[in-house]
This record gives structure tokens, C-alpha cells and sequence, in this order.
């Protein structure tokens, strides 16, 4: 009875602590009025440009492996992709829109939809569906979006294009979404194992990651690209936004460095780490990494044909013209994140009337709108023009949000619940006792 009695007196007292503390949990939840939130990544990007085939596009086409994309945006909306062959948006979109003008130009409609591009995991949000999975042995895909978040993620192992090259591991990851400081956007790329023309290039791995943040008042950025283990022709090299550069110098670095410049050359390849665009504006901040960046012109084929003989020559050149310029981009990544606060206006209790007085003693007519389903009145004599009838109107007071219990009172709650459970202890004592020592031994038997 005493160890109940104990407990009751206890929980009375700080019942109403607790409830206090876990309104703090709640306040801390992101509430903005408006935001929003993107990312996007590739492992590996091939991009390239043509101008003898006329297609007014730049660039003319492009290949993504291992892609992945986000978009939250208020509303709600939200978007999500994984896949881990990507040719862009456009492309992925031709069958339906073929369909669409096929429809519109006959006048009939196809008996059964053109599918898109399937090679995908796409998740939408409120129309659904809110996940999407699909994958293989090692080959995944995966989406999900709701109204708070949005998630992509893409990964597969090994992959090559005869004479260009191959690539071990390759993934990416997207998402949008919140947490404790704002919205956030984030992506990570990966890619390892590169070999490039036969083996004249290699790289260890090359990683991007990249984050922008908005806690509705600033925006913010951070990440980066690294990239382990570049060699090239056998030799050791740093690669930057100036290019290429021999990592270890010595006494011959000279010698070494016009060794790689000369094998860059002989393939008409140049190389350089792209450096990081950024945008900050209040609120909304923005990020993109272009990753290690890898041009081959398709000119540097020219002496080779010009040495074969005439004839076949002349069958090449009639069926392809070398105009073009490959771009291969390892590890690109970009985020994006912007978001306003709620904004509480003071507003009175009471709404004033609107109106001024039109001058002498004429009855002023209110304005009720009676075409609008409103009323027609007349205002006091000598009083001016209202709308509604001189009526005030009433608005209820902004609520202001709960923002949570700062840190220094929970220490102080903390303290205080220390320093009081022994005289709490007492007193729920002396209460026991009180109700023992009222009792008659008497009256009991």
C-alpha cells in the first residue's frame, strides 16, 4: 500500500512535465509553406554531339548507367526514378507521344497503348504507385515518393563498350526530402574499376556527393567528386579543373608528363575534373557536379582512314561523316532545395468597416452585393459608405506554432525531479502514517 501510495503522489506531480517534454518531439517537426526539392545522379554518363545528322538537339543523344532522380515539391507532389539504363527523358517519352500524333493525324485510336521505356522503377505521389522494385542478381532498381520524401536508387555490376571501355560497380542514389534543419536534397554516384581505350586509362573509382539544405531562411551546399587510382599510360596522374598532371614529381617529371600528354593526344582525349556550379539565392540553394569530365574527338580517327586504300576509303567516308564528339561524364550529381517558412501576420480581433462618409446627412447605402447573394442596407444617417452594412466582422487570432521546449528547461525539469523525490518520498510517508495512526485497533476487530 505504502509503494502505491508513493507511486500516486509522484505521477500527479509530473504528469504534467511529461506532457510538456513531448510537445517538444512535435515542435520540432519542418513547417514551411511552400517548398521545393530535387536531386539527381548517374554513375555514368555518355553523351555525344553530331552535326551531319541534323537533328536540332544538343546534346544529339545520351546514355545514362546507373541513374537515379528526385522531386518534392509543396502541394504535395512527389517523384522518384531508378534506372540502371537511362536515355533521358525525351527518348524514354517518344513511344507514347509517337502514339499520341500517330492517333491524332489518322483520327483512330491504337487498339492497346505503345509501352514506354520499361527499363525503369518510377514512383509517383498522391496518383501512386507510392514504391516501385525491380532488379535481378545485381542489377537493382528501386522508387518511392510521398509527401514528405522521395527516394531513387540504381546500381548493376560491370559493364563495357568494345574498344571504348568498361566499368566495374556502378550506383547511384537520390533523395528529397526533411530533417531536424530543413529540407534537404542529396545524391551520391559511384563508379569503379574504370578501363578506358584498352586498358591507355584507368581509375581505381570516382564518387560524388553533394547535399543542399533550406531551413526556409538560407540555403546551403556541400560535396565533392574524389577520384582514386588514376593512371595514365601506366603512369600515376592528379586530375583537376586544369586537367591532367603527373602525381609524383621528381627529377623526370617533365619527361613523364609529355609521356601522358602524348598518349592523351595520340586518342584525342582530354580530361578534367569538373568544378562545381553553384546558386545560392535567400532560401534556395543549388549544387551540380559535373564529375570527372572525358572528351574524345572522333577527328583523331581521320589519319587512320586517310592511310587505308582509296576504295575503301571512299565506302567509309560515303557512310559516315566524323563530326562527332564524345563526352563521358563519371560520377555527375546535382541538388537543389528551396523552402519558406510559415509567415503569421497579426491580425485584430475585429475587422474595421471599410468606407469613408460621401459628405452631408444622406444615408449612405452598404454595400452588401445583393446580385452576390448579399444584403442591401442603409447606414445611419449622416454616416458614410460601409460594406456589409457597417457590420464587423470577426476573425479568429493566428495560433502561434508550438516550436518546441528549450534544451536549457528540460535540464532544468531534469534537476529539480533529482532534488525533490526524497521529500516527495517523505510526504507520501507522512500521509500513510497520518492514515494509520487515525485507525482504532477497536473499531477494526
Amino acid at each position: 500500500m505504502r509503494k502505491l501510495l508513493r507511486i500516486a503522489v509522484v505521477t500527479v506531480v509530473w504528469v504534467p512535465v511529461v506532457g510538456v517534454i513531448g510537445g517538444l518531439a512535435r515542435g520540432g517537426a519542418a513547417d514551411f509553406s511552400g517548398f521545393e526539392i530535387g536531386s539527381k545522379a548517374t554513375a555514368a554518363l555518355f553523351t555525344f554531339d553530331s552535326p551531319s545528322l541534323g537533328i536540332p538537339a544538343k546534346p544529339t543523344g545520351e546514355l545514362n548507367f546507373a541513374f537515379s532522380e528526385t522531386t518534392l515539391r509543396s502541394g504535395p507532389s512527389g517523384y522518384g526514378l531508378g534506372s540502371v539504363v537511362w536515355p533521358g527523358q525525351v527518348a524514354a517519352a517518344v513511344p507514347a507521344f509517337v502514339q499520341s500524333e500517330m492517333e491524332s493525324q489518322s483520327g483512330q485510336d491504337f487498339p492497346t497503348d505503345i509501352p514506354n521505356y520499361p527499363v525503369r522503377a518510377e514512383s509517383f505521389h498522391p496518383q501512386g504507385p507510392p514504391t516501385a522494385s525491380t532488379g535481378a542478381g545485381t542489377v537493382h532498381m528501386r522508387s518511392s515518393a510521398n509527401e514528405t520524401a522521395a527516394e531513387g536508387v540504381a546500381y548493376l555490376n560491370s559493364f563495357g563498350f568494345p574498344a571504348i571501355g568498361s566499368m566495374g560497380n556502378q550506383s547511384s542514389m537520390s533523395s528529397s526530402g526533411f530533417d531536424p534543419q530543413g529540407a534537404v536534397a542529396m545524391a551520391e554516384s559511384s563508379v569503379s574499376d574504370i578501363s578506358l581505350l584498352t586498358g591507355v586509362i584507368t581509375f581505381d573509382s570516382v564518387v560524388t556527393r553533394a547535399a543542399a539544405r533550406s531551413d526556409g531562411e538560407k540555403g546551403t551546399v556541400a560535396g565533392t567528386t574524389t577520384i582514386t587510382g588514376a593512371e595514365v599510360a601506366g603512369n600515376a596522374v592528379v586530375i583537376d579543373a586544369t586537367g591532367v598532371h603527373v602525381a609524383d614529381q621528381g627529377l623526370d617529371t617533365a619527361v613523364v608528363q609529355q609521356s601522358v600528354n602524348q598518349a592523351l593526344n595520340q586518342f584525342g582525349v582530354s580530361m578534367e575534373l569538373s568544378a562545381p556550379v553553384d546558386t545560392i539565392e535567400g532560401a534556395r540553394a543549388s549544387r551540380a557536379l559535373g564529375g570527372l569530365l572525358i572528351r574524345i574527338r572522333t577527328s583523331t580517327i581521320e589519319p587512320l582512314i586517310a592511310a587505308l586504300p582509296a576504295e575503301l576509303q571512299s565506302q567509309i567516308r560515303g557512310q559516315i561523316t566524323f563530326d562527332q564528339d564524345i563526352t563521358l561524364q563519371f560520377a555527375p550529381a546535382a541538388v537543389a532545395a528551396g523552402a519558406a517558412k510559415n509567415i503569421e501576420f497579426p491580425m485584430p480581433t475585429l475587422l474595421p468597416n471599410v468606407g469613408g462618409t460621401t459628405g452631408g446627412s444622406t444615408p449612405g447605402t452598404a454595400v452588401g452585393g445583393s446580385d452576390a447573394g448579399g444584403s442591401v442596407g442603409t447606414a445611419p444617417s449622416g454616416g458614410g459608405t460601409s460594406i456589409g452594412g457597417g457590420t464587423p466582422i470577426a476573425v479568429a487570432p493566428v495560433v502561434k506554432v508550438f516550436e518546441g521546449v528549450p534544451l536549457w528547461l528540460v535540464f532544468l525539469l531534469m534537476l529539480i525531479a533529482l532534488v525533490s523525490s526524497r521529500p516527495l518520498t517523505a510526504f507520501a510517508d507522512r500521509i500513510f502514517a497520518a492514515r494509520v495512526a487515525g485507525r482504532c485497533p477497536l473499531e477494526e476487530n
